[in-house]
């Protein structure tokens, strides 16, 4: 999966990415790599993917990283099928929700920050 993952970005580069954009991507499919140590990408199965982002809901991450993660996951997986690395897109089945929004909580007002000086 590594030279996989290594064409995947170069792609992204060739397309203009960032290099940030593509550490990110880097850093997102180390996830899925450590996951699934020493496979090629064309022996994963959706029921792997099921399972890494079943253990992705453990991981200690905000949820926008773990749907971000996801994200990417399914466009790498789009994106080796559409250039024949694999049979099929095992990730087509991913739905991917958006994080929700975290709301930050008021700033004390005028009075709670008098009573706590």
């Amino acid at each position: 999966m590594i030279g996989d993952i290594e064409r995947y970005i170069q792609n992204a580069r060739t397309l203009g990415r960032s290099g940030k954009t593509l550490a990110v991507y880097r850093w997102r499919l180390d996830w899925l790599k450590c996951f699934l140590p020493a496979r090629n990408a064309a022996d994963i199965t959706s029921g792997d993917l099921a399972r890494f982002h079943e253990n992705l809901q453990a991981a200690p991450l905000a949820e926008a990283s773990r749907s971000s993660i996801m994200a990417t996951v399914k466009g790498f997986f789009a994106w080796l099928h559409e250039n024949n690395r694999i049979l099929s897109d095992v990730g087509a089945f991913l739905s991917i929700g958006k994080a929700k929004a975290e709301t930050l909580d008021m700033p004390p007002s005028e009075a709670e920050m008098s009573d706590l000086l």
